[in-house]
């Protein structure tokens, strides 16, 4: 039933409604009486036709064509350089960028939320078939670190980048794949693979808005193998003196509870031992690196 039909039985309704009345009074009052209850009934029809009208603009606005939901576009630049040794070195450049009209956090309680994550691709001996998807599922990914680390968080339409220069031992890998993922109100994705060629090259993609849902056992597990990654690498490039036994400590206490938490369900109590995890990583990481 459109507005104005209901607009047309609403008045039809007052006038009958006050029919009885108005045959009790003189004419005077009753002309008053009856424009006094038609503006009434006016203003009821205005009303709701503002009611209408809004709750229309709001749907189309915030829900419909999400002004206000958060949206990221990501965007990956790969070159990669000759080298006169048998490993391969390639400089990762990555730009962040707030499409949409409202703030997104990148740290939550001093912990970055941003990650690399990567894969070596390589090539599939099946005669069998003569195309073969070689690019590795997400689960298989392994991590580079934390990625916009002195970035608090992201301003609409503010761009953010950062860079990796990444060594390639691997003279058997055709090609790399990298993804980068940011826990948030939701989860962003965003996906990349480049040619690994014996001469220097180039290439760029760019990805949007790529978000879903997550468990929270997920996002901690991610910063738990993140943090567990960095402390690997202070490990193995001689910053860690004095602070062996520590860092070895914490690496084998996060892979007992990333274990923990890819079982099914994960139990509150697995939950809370990750963010406690959490904070001590950050803790142990941030003293090494006050200290170098």
């Amino acid at each position: 039933m459109s507005v104005y039909l209901r607009f047309g039985l609403l008045l039809a309704m007052m006038i009958v409604t006050l029919s009885p009345s108005l045959a009790q009074t003189t004419q005077p009052d009753r002309e008053w009486y009856f424009a006094d209850q038609v503006l009434g009934v006016i203003q009821k029809a205005v009303a709701t036709l503002a009611v209408i009208g809004g709750g229309a603009w709001g749907y189309f606005r915030f829900i419909r064509f999400r002004s206000f939901k958060p949206r990221l576009e990501f965007s990956f630049d790969w070159n990669e350089s000759a080298t006169c040794q048998p490993s391969r070195v390639g400089v990762l450049s990555l730009k962040l960028s707030n499409k949409g009209n409202t703030k997104v956090d990148l740290r939550e309680e001093g912990i970055g939320l941003c990650m690399l994550k990567y894969a070596l691709l390589q090539s599939r001996d099946d005669a069998r078939t003569p195309l073969a998807v070689i690019s590795r599922p997400e689960d298989d990914l392994r991590h580079l670190g934390r990625i916009f680390a002195p970035h608090k968080w992201i301003e609409p339409g503010e761009t953010i980048d950062d860079v990796r220069a990444i060594q390639i031992c691997d003279p058997n890998s055709l090609a790399v794949q990298f993804e980068v993922r940011i826990y948030g109100t939701n989860k962003w994705t965003a996906s990349a693979a480049f040619p690994l060629a014996p001469r220097p090259t180039a290439a760029k993609v760019t990805s949007e808005d790529e978000q879903e849902e997550y468990e929270e056992a997920e996002k901690i597990r991610e910063l738990i193998e993140s943090s567990e990654h960095d402390a690997k690498s202070i490990l193995s490039d001689l910053r860690a003196r004095g602070h062996e036994e520590e860092l070895t400590s914490i690496i084998q206490k996060a892979q007992a509870v990333v274990a923990k938490l890819r079982s099914i369900p994960v139990a509150d109590d697995v939950i809370q031992e990750g963010r406690q995890l959490l904070t001590e990583l950050r803790g142990v990481l941030g003293k090494i690196r006050q200290r170098r």
